[in-house]
C-alpha cells in the first residue's frame, strides 16, 4: 500500500476551500485556520525529528506505541493542547503500522477542528467521499477514548459498524483500546463501540426493562458521540 496517496490536496487549498464554504464565519474561521495550520506543522515537525525513549517515531512498531500509551507521562499528558503533536505523530504512525499509509492532511485538520470546537457543543462537518471518514472518525474515537471517555459511533448501517469495527480492531488494540459493535451481548465492556441507531435503541431498551438487581454493571456512559453520514440518519429521516 502507499504511504502517501496521490493528488493530496495542500494545506492552502484545504483551508481554501473551508473558508468558502463557511462564508457567514469566516472572520472566527481566520484565526482558526491560522492556529490548525501551526499546529500541523508542529504535528509534521515531531514525527521527523522526535524521539519516544531514544527512539524515532517513524522507526516505532505496535510494541512501541502500547508501551508509549501505558506510561506515566502519556497519562500524565494527555489532556495538553501542547501534547498534541506527540500524540498526533504516534496516531500517524500507528495507521501506517495497521493500513499502510499516513493519514492525509484533510483527515488531520477534520480532527482537530472537531477537538478545537467550542467546548460542550457538538459539530458538523462536511467530508467528501473518498476522503476517508472511517479513518478519521477512528482518529477521533482514539483521542477520546484514551482520554478516558467511551465512544459511541452511530452509522446507518448495521453491516458498516459490524466491518468497521472488524476491520479497525488491530489499529485500536494498539493503543489498548477494546472495539466492538453493538450487536455484542457484551459491548458495554468496550471502550469503543460501532452500530447503528436501531442496535443502540434495542440496548437502551433491554437496558431499562431488565429485572435484575445487578442491571447497573451493564450500564455504559455516554460520554462521546460520533455519528457518521448524519444526512441519512438526521436528515433523511430514515432511522
Amino acid at each position: 500500500l502507499p504511504t502517501k496517496l496521490e493528488n493530496e490536496r495542500t494545506l492552502d487549498e484545504i483551508f481554501s476551500e473551508l473558508l468558502k464554504n463557511n462564508i457567514s464565519i469566516n472572520n472566527d474561521l481566520l484565526k482558526t485556520i491560522e492556529e490548525l495550520s501551526q499546529i500541523y506543522y508542529n504535528i509534521e515537525s515531531f514525527y521527523k525529528e522526535g524521539q519516544i525513549e531514544n527512539k524515532p517515531i517513524e522507526k516505532m512498531n505496535k510494541k512501541d506505541i502500547l508501551n508509549w500509551v501505558k506510561s506515566e507521562k502519556t497519562k500524565k499528558n494527555i489532556n495538553e493542547d501542547s501534547f498534541i503533536p506527540e500524540l498526533f505523530s504516534i496516531i500517524r504512525q500507528a495507521n501506517y503500522l495497521s493500513d499502510g499509509y499516513y493519514p492525509r492532511k484533510v483527515q488531520i485538520i477534520a480532527v482537530l477542528l472537531f477537538l478545537f470546537s467550542p467546548k460542550n457543543k457538538g459539530l458538523f462537518t462536511q467530508i467528501k467521499t473518498g476522503e476517508g471518514k472511517t479513518t478519521i472518525v477512528a482518529i477521533l474515537a482514539t483521542i477520546n477514548a484514551l482520554k478516558g471517555k467511551y465512544v459511541d459511533i452511530l452509522t446507518s448501517s448495521e453491516i458498516l459498524a459490524e466491518r468497521d469495527s472488524k476491520e479497525k480492531q488491530q489499529y485500536y488494540s494498539m493503543f489498548n483500546l477494546t472495539v466492538t459493535h453493538a450487536n455484542n451481548a457484551n459491548f458495554h465492556k468496550y471502550n469503543v463501540v460501532y452500530g447503528d441507531t436501531l442496535s443502540f435503541e434495542g440496548n437502551l431498551l433491554r437496558l431499562l426493562f431488565r429485572e435484575d438487581p445487578n442491571k447497573s454493571n451493564f450500564e455504559r456512559g455516554h460520554q462521546c458521540i460520533i455519528i457518521d453520514e448524519v444526512d441519512s440518519i438526521c436528515i433523511d429521516n430514515l432511522s
